[in-house]
């Protein structure tokens, strides 16, 4: 994708590394939580944290739409 932009591939692979962890440790996380469902406690505090950040992180592009409605960065002036 760098190729065909003028963004610098530095700054494409930190943004895209940046971007992937959030996700990368909370689905990490929810795996090492599911051999409690193995033990016989599945909704164990380690899971329900696990689910809860999974919830958050899917919740978060809506979140930050809806905050942008609500804060709208002023841009200029169109002349009519």
């Amino acid at each position: 994708m760098p190729a065909l932009t003028r963004i610098r591939t530095r700054d494409y692979v930190v943004a895209t590394v940046l971007g992937i962890l959030p996700g990368s440790f909370v689905f990490a996380n929810f795996g090492a939580s599911l051999r409690h469902f193995r033990l016989g406690d599945p909704w164990s505090a380690r899971t329900v944290a696990a689910l809860s950040l999974i919830i958050l992180l899917s919740l978060l592009p809506v979140l930050y739409r809806l905050w942008k409605r609500r804060h709208p960065v002023p841009g200029p002036e169109v002349a009519e």
